[in-house]
């Protein structure tokens, strides 16, 4: 019998000089390797928050640092097995892998970035709500992409095509989704920490 609900916080390692780049080129490598660790933990915690489901980490490569500076709580989390790893080349096929493996196991999966610290427990709640009447929920980013998508049944060709980290992430999901005759409910929009001008929002 599989389990009900599971909720994926998606991370990219905390190497130096490839993590929050946008942030680095105001901010400096360091201070952006820095924001990342504390928006991943951040994150964790709020997600760890709705109790109702199981949480997985899924990062792009483990113990692959060019430095050996305290990798805060990616170390926890390997420390605690509580790592797997993404597979696919892209983000698209890295996500359909995530949610494809994981709907054998649960009846609804949702998967959230690590520079997402609008996503709490009410946030994912409303999300699994939305998944069951829907196929799909999205909850959209200011920047036309999304903080947060999940589904109950799943088809990796709505991902097709869509222009990862450009500004019609959202708008072509949307579109491969009603091609495909896939029900969607969209959440209220979000914002994540990409420029400089996210991060001086979320310190304040």
């Amino acid at each position: 019998m599989r389990k009900s609900m599971c909720v994926i916080q998606f991370a990219k390692w905390p190497v130096l000089g490839d993590v929050k780049t946008r942030l680095a080129a105001d901010l400096g490598d360091e201070k952006a390797r820095e924001v990342h660790l504390q928006l991943a933990e951040q994150v964790f915690k709020n997600l760890s928050l709705f109790s109702e489901a199981d949480i997985q980490i899924h990062v792009d490569k483990i113990n692959d640092c060019h430095d050996e500076l305290d990798n805060g709580v990616f170390d926890a989390w390997s420390r605690n097995a509580l790592l797997t790893l993404q597979k696919g080349a892209g983000l698209g096929e890295r996500m359909a892998s995530a949610i494809l493996s994981t709907l054998t196991s649960y009846e609804k999966v949702v998967i959230v970035g690590s520079d997402c610290p609008g996503v709490d427990a009410d946030y994912l709640e409303s999300a699994f709500t939305a998944l069951e009447r829907a196929d799909m929920v999205l909850g959209p980013a200011e920047d036309g992409g999304y903080v947060l998508i999940g589904f109950s049944k799943f088809s990796a060709s709505v991902f097709h095509k869509v222009e990862w980290g450009g500004s019609n992430v959202l708008s072509q999901t949307l579109a491969n989704a009603q091609r495909l005759q896939i029900s969607t409910e969209l959440l209220s929009e979000q914002w994540d920490v990409d420029e400089l001008k996210d991060y001086y929002r979320w310190r304040k």
